[in-house]
């Protein structure tokens, strides 16, 4: 499997999947479908294939190497617990943590008790629970789970490698969402500075650290600060990707929203446009993330007053959005009540009443009438009507 892991590594996904995908061929003529030899190539196959992701793919390559080990080597064994965790991991990305978290509770159990008290297959298994654990609810068992992993794997004498600089960074993240901001930005540095060292400065890797700095200078109220660290990224993922993958998008419109938080929305559109171009071009004209980068260039263009732009982006972005989220979710809602906004703005009062009217009431439903969201659209459509009173005659 060395190849395929390279390509891995090297975010080649497709030219790896094409190489598991053979050697399991292989493998199978040779030993069987049912040999617990295939395990590790279905292992890695589905754990890669949720990277992509695939989840639809990954899933049953997971469960037949479950079944396959189980079958084949009854009872506790550390090929058994890391077969639970590359199970986990594909039902950690579908958004199953609860039934995800079972699975890796079960592999920390084998391997602690197979394997000597600071073996790394136990700080990677505690890592791996701890991050399911937060992105579950459970914050403080997943802190715990963390801390825990980070010790160990410092105890090993080999600060400098990608495990520990992993714990740090999702360390990091669980502080920050408690608010400990002066907390989680010292772990961000090191991690990235670990990253660095172990992967060298042009890594996909580093430049998730990278974009996670960012997030947290503007959380602290400075954009401008954060801009250099995303154009950081974005130097990052041209160098490593191709030119139209969907990884530049995600940063692009990270870009163009700090932009204009940073007060420079005039650098923001072109960010904006090549993110959506890129989009359309790799994932389809109806796919979420055009959806949202339509409504993103949108905005601006709303803000900008240039109306006649932004209303057929809006009208996109409802469409896509309708389909992919359906017509009563908060997101149609948000988006709907924003071409209302506009509708008004250009005087099209009848416009804006009938769709800040659906939008207020699907708000209404699924936020709640105490919502921001919600207060905000009842205040315009109440303004709204008012406008379209006729005047009074004395």
């Amino acid at each position: 499997m060395g190849l395929a892991e390279v390509l891995w590594k090297k975010s080649d996904l497709d030219g790896a999947e094409s190489l598991y995908r053979r050697l399991i061929a292989i493998e199978e003529r040779a030993f069987g479908p049912e040999d617990p030899r295939l395990g590790p190539a279905l292992n890695q196959l589905s754990r890669m294939l949720a990277q992509k992701p695939d989840f639809d793919a990954a899933e049953p390559l997971a469960q037949r190497a479950l079944a396959i080990q189980q079958e084949s080597q009854p009872g506790d064994s550390i090929p058994l617990a890391e077969t639970l965790e590359s199970y986990a991991s594909v039902l950690s990305g579908k958004g199953d943590f609860a039934a995800a978290s079972l699975h890796l509770r079960r592999a920390l159990e084998i391997k602690e008790k197979l394997l000597p008290p600071d073996n790394a297959g136990i700080s990677i298994a505690l890592g791996a629970l701890g991050w399911t654990l937060y992105r579950k609810g459970d914050s403080t068992e997943a802190e715990t789970c963390i801390r825990r992993a980070i010790a160990m794997g410092e105890r090993a004498g080999d600060e400098a490698n990608v495990f520990v600089s992993t714990q740090l960074f999702q360390l990091a993240s669980i502080l920050q969402e408690k608010g400990d901001s002066s907390g989680s930005e010292p772990l961000l540095w090191r991690s990235l500075a670990l990253r660095e060292k172990a992967l060298g400065g042009n890594h996909l890797w580093c430049a998730q650290v990278l974009e996670a700095l960012a997030g947290l200078r503007v959380s602290q109220g400075d954009a401008k600060g954060s801009v250099p660290l995303i154009r950081h990224a974005l130097d990052i993922k041209e160098k490593v990707l191709k030119p139209t993958d969907p990884q530049i998008a995600v940063t692009l419109v990270n870009l163009a929203l700090t932009l204009q938080q940073a007060g420079t929305p005039e650098e923001s559109e072109p960010q904006l446009r090549r993110a959506l171009l890129i989009y359309d071009n790799a994932l389809g004209s109806e796919h979420r993330a055009v959806g949202s980068t339509c409504f993103h260039l949108a905005t601006l263009l709303h803000k900008r007053g240039r109306f006649a732009e932004a209303e057929p982006l809006y009208r996109r972005a409802l469409a896509i959005t309708e389909k992919a989220w359906g017509p009563d979710h908060p997101e149609t809602a948000s988006t709907m009540g924003m071409l209302a906004k506009l509708l008004l703005a250009t005087g099209d009062l009848n416009g804006a009443r009938l769709l800040m009217t659906r939008a207020y009431n699907i708000a209404a439903k699924t936020l709640g009438e105490k919502h921001p969201t919600t207060i905000d659209m009842k205040s315009t459509l109440n303004g709204l009507m008012m406008k379209m009173m006729p005047p009074s005659v004395n």
